[in-house]
C-alpha cells in the first residue's frame, strides 16, 4: 500500500469524523424579549373635549299677590334636561398608587323644560333653560395599571334663564347666574402614555337667585334654584409623558 493511499484514508475518516461531530452540534438562537411598555404614569397637565346628558330640577317660588301665584298655590318645578359638551383642562400627580388634582371644565348646555303653571294651569306657563356649566373641582384617586378611578368636588356655576307666558302672550324673562357646588365621580383608561378616555357623573346643586318677572310694572321676583345630575364621556390629551 502507497503512503498516498494511507493519507488519502486517514484524510477521508477525519472529514467523516468531522461531520459526524458537526451533527451533533446543537445551534441555539438567542431571542431577546422587547422591552416591556413603561407603567402608565398620570402626573403632568392634560387637556380634553367631553360631551354628555343632563337633568334635573328647577324650583320655582312666588310671593303670595304675585302676578303668577294663586293662593295657596305660590310655585311649582320644571325638569330640564339636555345635551351639554364643551372642554376641560387640569393636572394630576401621582404618588405611587394614589392620584390627585384639577380638574376645570366648562360647557354649553341646552337643559329646558316648560310646564302649565300650577297656579294657572289654563292660562300660564313656565320655562326654564340652562345654557351653560362651570366646574372647578379637586380630584383623588386610584391608579391601577391604564386605570384610574377618582372621586371629585368642588365649585359649580351656571347660566340659566326664567320666562313666564301668560294668556294673550303676555309674559316676563330675566337671566341670572347661580353658583353652587357639586360632588361626584368616574373612571379614565390610559392606552397610551398620552391619551385618555373615560366617563363621570356629577350631582351639581345651584343656590336661588331673585328673576324679575314683573308684568305691567309689578313687582313680582320670582326664586328660582336648581339641581342637576351630569354624565359626560371624555377624551384627553396629556402632555410630557
Amino acid at each position: 500500500m502507497s503512503i498516498r493511499t494511507v493519507f488519502g484514508a486517514a484524510a477521508a475518516s477525519l472529514m467523516l469524523l468531522v461531520s459526524a461531530q458537526a451533527a451533533d452540534v446543537i445551534v441555539e438562537e438567542v431571542v431577546v424579549a422587547p422591552a416591556p411598555p413603561p407603567p402608565s404614569n398620570w402626573t403632568g397637565f392634560y387637556a380634553g373635549l367631553h360631551a354628555g346628558y343632563g337633568w334635573g330640577n328647577s324650583d320655582w317660588s312666588f310671593q303670595p299677590g304675585s302676578f303668577w301665584s294663586n293662593p295657596p298655590v305660590t310655585g311649582g318645578s320644571t325638569s330640564p334636561d339636555g345635551f351639554i359638551g364643551g372642554g376641560q383642562v387640569g393636572y394630576l400627580h401621582q404618588n405611587g398608587d394614589l392620584v390627585f388634582g384639577v380638574d376645570i371644565s366648562a360647557s354649553y348646555a341646552d337643559l329646558d323644560d316648560t310646564i302649565a303653571s300650577p297656579a294657572f294651569p289654563a292660562f300660564d306657563t313656565w320655562q326654564t333653560e340652562i345654557d351653560f356649566l362651570a366646574l372647578a373641582q379637586l380630584r383623588a384617586g386610584y391608579a391601577y395599571d391604564k386605570w384610574l378611578i377618582f372621586a371629585q368636588g368642588g365649585y359649580a356655576g351656571a347660566h340659566a334663564e326664567a320666562t313666564g307666558t301668560a294668556l294673550f302672550g303676555f309674559g316676563a324673562s330675566d337671566s341670572n347666574w347661580h353658583n353652587g357646588w357639586t360632588v361626584g365621580g368616574g373612571v379614565l383608561y390610559k392606552p397610551g402614555q398620552n391619551w385618555s378616555f373615560g366617563a363621570e357623573y356629577n350631582y351639581i346643586d345651584l343656590q336661588s337667585q331673585n328673576y324679575n318677572m314683573s308684568v305691567f310694572g309689578g313687582n313680582d321676583p320670582a326664586s328660582i334654584s336648581h339641581d342637576i345630575h351630569a354624565v359626560k364621556a371624555t377624551l384627553n390629551f396629556h402632555f410630557g409623558n
